[in-house]
């Protein structure tokens, strides 16, 4: 096709939010109506995996983010333990999402010669989850990634099916505390890029 762009960078990425999209089965289009961001972590790499930019902020609780918070004690209790419930109230009234938006964009103009199209999205759950998300929420953001992208629970689980439930890598714990996951997003974002490198590792030694 004339004209078509390929993926040249990768944009590792992990959404923090006030809990789940809507699950309805009878909607072809996931509604992110009622779920609002809280923070948001990108690692720029190369396809060799090596960094070359990052950027991460809390963004400001809305009055509409703390009902959503209240309404889901689950996600209540996780961002208060790791913090990130604290860090949004107390976050600048300009840290918007449409700010973080602009300043990644700004990320992605400044620190590479790359255009729009030409970013894959890479991560852990970013093809059902941060993705959508970014599409309905950041659209501003998602003219510059690929329409696939790159995402490594999919390694992972594909891995486990193929081997019987062996594990190929060993879960990373570089997000971890006790065995619990902590859910920040430069947190989550660091330990898949690790995960992502374990594995290039493994590909690399048997081929």
């Amino acid at each position: 096709m004339a004209g078509q762009k390929y993926p040249q960078l990768l944009v590792w990425t992990d959404i923090e939010t006030t809990g789940l999209p809507d699950e309805d089965s009878d909607r072809e289009v996931i509604d992110f109506s009622d779920l609002h961001v809280l923070e948001i972590a990108v690692i720029v790499t190369d396809f060799d995996l090596q960094p070359i930019s990052g950027y991460e902020e809390v963004i400001k609780l809305t009055s509409a983010g703390a009902d959503a918070i209240r309404a889901n004690d689950y996600v209540k209790k996780m961002h208060t333990v790791n913090g990130l419930l604290k860090a949004s109230i107390s976050a600048p009234v300009e840290n918007t999402l449409a700010m973080a938006e602009a300043e990644i964009v700004k990320l992605f103009q400044e620190t590479t010669s790359f255009s729009p199209g030409e970013f894959m999205i890479a991560g852990s759950g970013v093809a059902a989850f941060d993705h959508p998300l970014i599409k309905a929420k950041m659209p501003e953001m998602s003219k510059w990634l690929a329409y696939y992208p790159f995402d490594i629970g999919i390694e992972r689980r594909m891995s486990k099916i193929f081997t019987g439930g062996h594990e190929i890598i060993r879960p990373v714990k570089a997000s971890y505390e006790d065995g619990v996951k902590v859910h920040r997003a430069m947190d989550d974002v660091k330990a898949h890029l690790d995960e992502a490198q374990r594995y290039r590792e493994w590909f690399r030694k048997v081929i």
